[in-house]
């Protein structure tokens, strides 16, 4: 699972509405309503917000050779 499906689950989840997610993370409605219905991405800055709002950590991990 990749970054923004692992997000966009988290943000469905979350029992929170899309208003009050954009509200705490300071990204967008319009962008994280479509985010969430898999229509667009987000820039990193807003998804390191949206992953603080929901409590998620977002770092680098080094890719192993091969993968």
């Amino acid at each position: 699972m990749d970054i923004e499906e692992t997000l966009r689950r988290a943000a469905q989840n979350s029992g929170t509405s899309i208003l009050a997610l954009s509200k705490r993370s300071g990204v967008g409605y319009n962008a994280l309503y479509y985010f969430t219905k898999g229509t667009r991405s987000l820039r990193l800055t807003s998804a390191s917000r949206l992953a603080d709002a929901l409590g998620l950590e977002l770092k680098p991990i080094k890719k192993r050779k091969g993968a």
